[in-house]
């Protein structure tokens, strides 16, 4: 395995960094993938999903993402911590994650990891703790992928897509200060606009078909991809450059010891 791609969640490496798996030697390593707890019987989110029960929406889930995976010709290994709506308001256990996270890097040339569009405690987190890991010798490239759907939440940035802005909405604008919010608007990172190809864009709908628990809730499902035509047309990525890498580490490392505390009962995402 050449590359590895970090997964906050169960479908995330897939929703954001398809084309990477897809066209490269590449590994996931999902790292909030644990199930619910016996005390908990059912969350609001996985009821807002249709689940009677967390416990069997958590089997579920795992059985999709392999699917997913597998469509895009990859395999995952998941972490056994728990994502943000089964901790309810525990810290997860970092310096655990960071040890099994540097413990599958040996072998690994790029790293990919979570940018955290969108303020995702889990995405954060998630960050914080790969950048904390790297210190394998064969890593010779590391960067972070644009959170999807978040970064869609207003539409692609013109930037990106190379066509002018709306009169009146510029997502251009609520990006740079997502980014601003993040911690990356300053890191000097190299910006890498993918434009799917025909065959990818259906292989990756295909792929993101597999989480169909997911759909409706994550904005989706076809009808709702309908009305957003491109919301699948392009996919972003940041590199991180070799001589400001340990800035980029020190500093993201240091955030996720202070993630922003979220409802954990609330979605995952907002509106798009």
């Amino acid at each position: 395995m050449q590359t590895l791609v970090i997964s906050s969640h169960l479908d995330d490496a897939v929703l954001s960094a398809s084309h990477v798996l897809m066209n490269t030697q590449c590994g996931v390593l999902t790292v909030f993938a644990g199930p619910p707890p016996d005390s908990i019987a059912l969350t609001p989110w996985d009821a807002l999903t249709g689940a009677s029960s967390s416990s069997e929406r958590h089997h579920e889930r795992i059985a999709e993402d392999s699917r997913a995976l597998s469509i895009l010709g990859t395999v995952g290994h998941c972490l056994d911590e728990p994502e943000k709506q089964f901790r309810r308001g525990r810290g997860p256990n970092m310096s655990r994650i960071s040890n099994e996270i540097a413990s599958r890097l040996p072998g690994v040339e790029t790293l990919w990891i979570p940018a955290g569009i969108g303020r995702d405690s889990d995405h954060l987190l998630a960050r914080g703790i790969a950048l904390s890991a790297v210190q394998a010798p064969g890593i010779t490239s590391v960067g972070f992928y644009a959170d999807f759907p978040h970064v869609f939440r207003y539409g692609w940035a013109s930037w990106r897509t190379g066509l002018p802005a709306g009169e009146y909405l510029r997502p251009d604008m609520w990006l740079a200060s997502e980014m601003e919010h993040i911690g990356l608007a300053d890191m000097k990172l190299e910006p890498h606009v993918v434009t799917l190809s025909p065959a990818e864009r259906e292989r990756k709908r295909t792929a993101i078909n597999a989480y169909s628990s997911q759909l409706a809730a994550l904005g989706l499902d076809d009808r709702r991809l309908a009305l957003r035509k491109s919301a699948l047309d392009y996919e972003v990525r940041w590199t991180i450059p070799p001589d400001v890498l340990p800035l980029v580490i020190g500093d993201l490392a240091q955030r996720a010891e202070f993630a922003p505390a979220e409802d954990e009962t609330g979605p995952r995402v907002g509106h798009w």
